[in-house]
Order: C-alpha cells, then structure tokens, then sequence
C-alpha cells in the first residue's frame, strides 16, 4: 500500500488521512474523479472522427476509477482538483471562442505543371 510521509495524519473535510484510502464504505472521491473525468470528456471536442475510438475512450473514467479506488485519498483528490479545473477552463474556452477566432489553414497554392519536358 502506497504511503505519501507529507500527507500522514493530515485532514480534509471528511477524510482523516490523506496518506491512506477513505474509510467511508463507498469511497467518494473515486466516484466523484469518475463524475469528473466524464464531464471533461464529454465538454472537450472530439479529435478524432471515429465514433468507435470515441465509445472506447469513454471507458477510461471507469478504468482509472477501478485503479484509484484503493489508492491514498491525496492522489485522488489532486486528480479531482485537475479535472474541475479542466472543466471550468474547457467551459470558459467553449464560451468564449468562436470559430472565428480559431487559426484558418493557409490555402495551398497549386503548382502549375509544365507540359513541355524535356
């Protein structure tokens, strides 16, 4: 079991050590970095056209969920810090800039193809 010496004995609202899993018989922060990443995703654009790669990603909430499940309640909590803040900065960003604002690829100039070899 992992051991973080800083975090020993060290409180946050209802966790009473931040070195060790939560006691509670169903773990919160876990559940709620699940909630989280879900959001972040679903608020951030797609890359990739491929619907199947998109169902698939879905699934890394739930996998990272499995393995933060038992880990010390400081790293959970430092991934749920990360994921609110990407969701407040994914908002803003989708609030505030317009396709407008994006950089435009440059158009390409065709090269004109001489007939005449020799």
């Amino acid at each position: 079991m992992p051991v973080a010496i800083e975090l020993r004995h060290a409180n946050w609202l209802w966790v009473s050590d931040l070195s060790s899993a939560e006691h509670l018989p169903i773990h919160i922060l876990p559940v709620a970095m699940i909630v989280t990443q879900f959001l972040v995703q679903k608020m951030t654009p797609a890359t990739s056209p491929d619907p199947n790669q998109q169902r698939m990603m879905l699934f890394m909430p739930l996998i990272m969920g499995f393995f933060f499940y038992g880990l010390p309640s400081g790293l959970v909590l430092y991934y749920l810090t990360a994921n609110l803040v990407g969701i407040a900065q994914q908002w803003f960003f989708n609030k505030t800039v317009t396709v407008a604002d994006l950089p435009q690829a440059a158009p390409v100039a065709k090269k004109q193809v001489s007939r005449n070899r020799r």
